[in-house]
């Protein structure tokens, strides 16, 4: 069966080679056998690939974050599945025809579930919902600053926010998005420039906005803590402009 695999660090798609490997064997106890629906690209696998990932694996690795595949086989003790039911794999070997699967490897998906969104159900969804809830006790009413809102975690943080009460504040380089964020649950969308933390705070008022989601990285660090409360936290979890975080001492000694 046909595998993609990393071979050498280099820009997409030069290092990654489609191999041909093995097919997996049966599903033994409490095993199942699953064919792949779709797979998704993850911008953490780009930055794999270019080798510009926190870790680099020793090659070859085979790659594939997220994935949905729908059941071909059960092996003994496997009550939760059945053939033709489709899964979400939480391996991180995805890109691959079929996929060997141990209990705990994977999440049942309700009937009708589409699968091309369960290929993109692991990361995303829960990156938004973690930094929503565990880095900042936020409380209804507060605001959330983020860059990058138009992304695929941005329209979820705002779905999200929008559903615990919170007030977002919505950076983006192009004005013609509002509509569609304001759709989706955005209370303020802005596009980027010069003055954006006068702009923020004028928006913010007396109200309280203690986090901001940073995506970009670069110069984009330093502008959102520009327009935090004091003590306020920047949650770095992309690296989009393809630069370090840039923020100033200034922020972080006396702010």
């Amino acid at each position: 069966m046909l595998a993609l695999e990393l071979h050498q660090f280099a820009t997409v798609p030069e290092g990654v080679r489609g191999v041909e490997v093995p097919e997996p064997h049966q599903p033994g106890k409490g095993e199942i056998l699953a064919r792949l629906a779709y797979a998704s690209i993850n911008p953490a696998e780009l930055l794999l690939v270019e080798g510009r990932y926190a870790s680099r694996p020793e090659l070859p690795v085979r790659l594939g974050i997220e994935g949905s595949a729908v059941v071909e086989a059960v092996g003994e003790d496997v009550e939760s599945v059945r053939p033709g039911d489709l899964v979400m794999s939480l391996l991180r070997t995805n890109w691959t025809e079929r996929l060997l699967l141990q209990q705990g490897q994977f999440v049942k998906l309700p009937e009708g579930f589409d699968a091309r969104m369960a290929a993109m159900l692991k990361v995303n969804p829960a990156t938004a919902q973690l930094m929503l809830s565990e880095f900042v006790n936020l409380q209804p009413g507060e605001w959330v600053l983020q860059n990058a809102a138009n992304s695929a975690v941005g329209v979820l943080v705002i779905q999200l926010a929008k559903q615990r009460g919170l007030r977002t504040i919505n950076l983006v380089r192009r004005s013609s998005l509002e509509t569609e964020l304001k759709a989706l649950g955005a209370d303020v969308v802005l596009t980027d420039s010069e003055n954006l933390p006068e702009q923020v705070r004028e928006i913010v008022g007396s109200g309280a906005l203690r986090l901001a989601l940073d995506a970009v990285a670069g110069p984009a660090v330093e502008q959102l803590a520009a327009g935090l409360d004091t003590g306020g936290t920047v949650l770095n979890y992309g690296l989009l402009s393809g630069q370090p975080c840039h923020i100033s001492p200034n922020q972080l000694v006396f702010r």
